[in-house]
């Protein structure tokens, strides 16, 4: 939730999400696809989701033309 509303806050909307186990303790990987975006916008986002205390890390972007 809090993810989801982080970018929200920068305008990055939702197209899909992977999202694989669900295990207490367990990391749990997450892939999001977000429909066209200002990449400013996503790695400001980013920023700040990569502060949130359960996310362990932030694996990669990938843009999409």
């Amino acid at each position: 939730g809090k993810i989801t509303s982080l970018l929200g806050e920068y305008n990055v909307s939702i197209e899909s999400v992977i999202q694989k186990g669900r295990d207490a303790g367990e990391k749990v990987p997450l892939v999001l696809v977000t429909h066209r975006v200002r990449e400013g916008s996503l790695r400001s986002a980013l920023e700040e989701i990569k502060q949130l205390d359960k996310v362990k890390k932030v694996a990669s972007l990938i843009r999409v033309e």
